[in-house]
């Protein structure tokens, strides 16, 4: 073999040795997640749930309280 497909086939495992590692984390992550039982992922959902709807009305919160300054400050503005 020529010196140039040497190197060419140094580049190749080079890439699949980088390549392996992020397909070995994610074959481990699927193989947890899909280890679940179908109660935890009701359960992950039920949670996962919760805690979206408080922050949301966090969020509402924080921004109508905004809201209403604003209003009152354009209101004595006037």
């Amino acid at each position: 073999m020529t010196t140039a497909g040497t190197h060419i086939g140094s580049k190749m495992q080079h890439v699949a040795d980088i390549s392996a590692a992020p397909a070995t984390y994610t074959a481990s992550v699927g193989s947890v997640l899909f280890g679940l039982t179908t109660s935890e992922w009701q359960a992950i959902g039920v949670l996962g749930g919760l805690i979206l709807g408080a922050l949301t009305y966090l969020t509402s919160v924080y921004f109508k309280k905004k809201h209403l300054e604003l209003a009152r400050n354009h209101q004595e503005n006037k």
